[in-house]
């Protein structure tokens, strides 16, 4: 099977951007840069080490990912950024107020105040996945 130079590039910078984005991550919740890049960079060595050479396909329709995907949408909307949404999450507005409407009626929180104060994975709505979903492959 012959690769394309695209899949090539990102194959080989793969683990580079799962440092970096560890290290992002990491940093945001209070540690020392250079702590959090040391520690990202320990983590994807283990990784490499317990699965190099093996083929790994993230699914899309994850629920872990869908839980994840409508917690940052929640969090972000504002009433009126849906279209900044639909392009940085690559759903469809459509689904946005789906699940803003399900968190209106699945939380009490939500009835009489903004709509951050839902924002905890486990009290999100089970959803269908979005019609157009972030491709992770």
């Amino acid at each position: 099977m012959k690769m394309r130079s695209q899949q090539i590039h990102r194959r080989n910078t793969m683990m580079r951007e799962l440092s970096e984005m560890l290290t992002v991550v990491l940093t945001k919740h209070g540690i020392a840069e250079k702590t959090a890049n040391d520690e990202a960079e320990e983590l994807v060595f283990q990784i490499h080490r317990r699965w190099a050479g093996i083929t790994l396909c993230i699914p899309k329709s994850d629920e872990v990912a869908h839980k994840r995907l409508n917690l940052h949408l929640v969090e972000r909307y504002d009433g009126t950024n849906a279209d900044v949404l639909v392009r940085e999450y690559g759903v469809t507005e459509s689904y946005i107020y789906k699940v803003v409407r399900a968190i209106f009626k699945s939380r009490t929180c939500c009835s009489n105040s903004r709509i951050r104060c839902c924002s905890a994975v486990d009290g999100l709505p089970s959803l269908p996945s979005p019609s157009r979903s972030v491709s992770y492959c």
